[in-house]
C-alpha cells in the first residue's frame, strides 16, 4: 500500500507542477508538425523519411500515454468525469491502433 501512494504522490507532484501543462502542450505541438512531413500516399516503410515518422509516432505514443496513466493516477476515478479526460484517453488508446495491427499483421 505505501507503494501505491508513493506511486500516486509522485504522479500527483508531476501533474502540479507548473511545467506539467506546458510540456503537454509542446509535444502536442511537435506531434503535430510531425504530421505534416506524413504523406498517406508513400506506401514504402522503408524510406528514411517513414522510418523517422515512424520511430517520432512511437515516441510520441509513449509520452502521451505517460502523460495519461500520471493523470489518472493522480486523479482516480474522477479522470473520467471530465469529458476532455475521456477524449484524451480515447485519442491515446486510438492512438496505438496503427502500432498494434503493424503487430499483428507483422508488418514491418
Amino acid at each position: 500500500m505505501d507503494k501505491i501512494c508513493g506511486l500516486r504522490k509522485l504522479c500527483i507532484k508531476i501533474f502540479l507542477h507548473k511545467w506539467f501543462d506546458t510540456v503537454v502542450m509542446l509535444l502536442i505541438f511537435a506531434n503535430s508538425i510531425t504530421l505534416l512531413f506524413s504523406n498517406p500516399l508513400d506506401k514504402d516503410p522503408t524510406t528514411t523519411l517513414n522510418r523517422t515518422l515512424n520511430a517520432f509516432e512511437i515516441f510520441f505514443n509513449v509520452m502521451f500515454t505517460i502523460e495519461c496513466i500520471v493523470k489518472i493516477v493522480s486523479t482516480g476515478k474522477h479522470y473520467f468525469s471530465y469529458g476532455w479526460n475521456r477524449m484524451d484517453f480515447v485519442v491515446v488508446i486510438l492512438g496505438w491502433a496503427p502500432s498494434i495491427m503493424d503487430v499483428i499483421f507483422e508488418k514491418n
